[in-house]
């Protein structure tokens, strides 16, 4: 009877540290999964007006969104008025208010 005791006891404090050990491992999971999927890449289009000329032209471009602030930005390359090449993320103009 002794001797199963003991059995018993040494297996909860073997188990013991195992539980513990993945209870605390899947609070750090919940932890860090906060901010997966806080980048958002999405295709998009808009219409660029040009009324001095009487004319619109639709545009096809890629956007990142950060669903944390709201920011908007679009992927643009091009050559700016130095005739120096750029390309990187441009800020839209705005955030994206959540209601």
């Amino acid at each position: 009877m002794k001797r199963m005791t003991i059995v018993i006891l040494l297996a909860v404090l073997m188990i013991a540290p195992v539980l513990i050990a993945e209870k605390g491992l899947a609070a750090g999971e919940v932890q860090g999964s906060s901010s997966v999927g806080r980048f958002q890449l999405f295709q998009g289009t808009f219409t660029i007006v040009d009324s001095k000329n009487s004319r619109s032209e639709k545009q096809v471009e890629m956007f990142l969104l950060d669903t944390s602030t709201g920011r908007v930005q679009r992927y643009a390359i091009g050559v700016d008025k130095d005739g120096k090449l750029f390309e990187g993320w441009l800020d839209v103009g705005g955030t994206v208010k959540s209601k």
